[in-house]
C-alpha cells in the first residue's frame, strides 16, 4: 500500500523519536557508568559543562576546530602532581548534508612544573604526507623515520619543539601509535581523533595519559 505525503511524514516522526529515545537511552547509561568511574578515582562530575564558558582550555588546537563545540561527562581531580579533567568532546565541521560531527574521550593534564612549548601531534594522513610535498610545515626527525612516517608534528617556535622530542621521547611514540597529543604552557591533552573511550576503559586511558605526561615531562627538564 503506497503511503501518502501525510503518512510519511507519521512515519517519519515515530522513527525520529524511536532513535532519539534509544540515544537517550545508551548515553544516560554511559553518563552513569563514568559517574562510577568518577567515584572510584574521588573526582567531581559533572555531566555537562558550558563550553564557552570554561577556562580550562587555553589556546590548543583542538578547542577550536569547528563548531557546535560542547563537552559531557566531566570529571575533575588531582593524581600523581597533576589537575586533571577527563572529558567526551564533540564538534561538528561542515554545514548541513556536509556535515560531520567528531567525538572523543580527552584527557586534559596541568601542572607547574610543564613549561612546554606550542605544539600538536597527531597521527599522520594520506593527505598530510601530500601536503609535505609542498612545505606543510611537519617536523620530522631523520634518526626517527618511524616516528616521522606515522606522526604529524607542528609547533611554535619550531627549533624548541624539535628539543622537546628528545630520542627517548621519539621512540616512546614510535612504539605508542594513534595518539594525539598537543601541548602549551602548563597544559597538555591526549586523545584518540574520533575516539571515544568505553567506561570500563577509562582507567586505563587515564594511565596512559599519565605515561605520556611524565614522558613529556621527563623530556622538557
Amino acid at each position: 500500500m503506497d503511503l501518502d505525503g501525510f503518512e510519511l511524514f507519521l512515519l517519519f516522526i515515530v522513527l525520529s523519536g524511536l532513535l532519539g529515545g534509544i540515544a537517550y537511552y545508551f548515553d544516560k547509561r554511559r553518563r552513569e557508568a563514568l559517574m562510577e568511574v568518577a567515584k572510584g578515582l574521588g573526582f567531581k562530575f559533572q555531566p555537562t559543562v558550558f563550553y564557552q564558558a570554561h577556562d580550562a582550555f587555553g589556546p590548543l588546537p583542538l578547542f577550536t576546530r569547528g563548531n557546535h563545540r560542547n563537552i559531557r561527562n566531566w570529571m575533575e581531580g588531582e593524581m600523581s602532581g597533576y589537575q586533571i579533567n577527563l572529558f567526551g568532546y564533540h564538534y561538528t565541521q561542515g554545514h548541513g548534508k556536509n556535515s560531520q560531527t567528531f567525538t572523543q574521550s580527552v584527557a586534559l593534564l596541568r601542572s607547574d612544573k610543564l613549561d612546554l612549548p606550542a605544539f600538536a601531534m597527531r597521527p599522520e594522513g594520506l593527505f598530510d604526507k601530500l601536503g609535505d610535498l609542498f612545505g606543510s610545515g611537519d617536523i620530522d626527525f631523520d634518526s626517527h623515520p618511524a616516528f616521522s612516517k606515522r606522526y604529524l608534528l607542528k609547533g611554535e617556535p619550531a627549533e624548541q619543539v624539535r628539543r622537546l622530542f628528545t630520542p627517548p621521547l621519539l621512540t616512546f611514540f614510535e612504539a605508542n601509535p594513534g595518539l594525539c597529543v598537543e601541548g602549551r604552557g602548563e597544559l597538555i591533552i591526549v586523545y584518540r581523533a574520533n575516539k571515544r573511550v568505553a567506561p570500563k576503559a577509562m582507567q586505563a586511558f587515564l594511565r596512559e595519559a599519565l605515561r605520556v605526561a611524565e614522558q613529556v615531562r621527563s623530556a622538557a627538564r
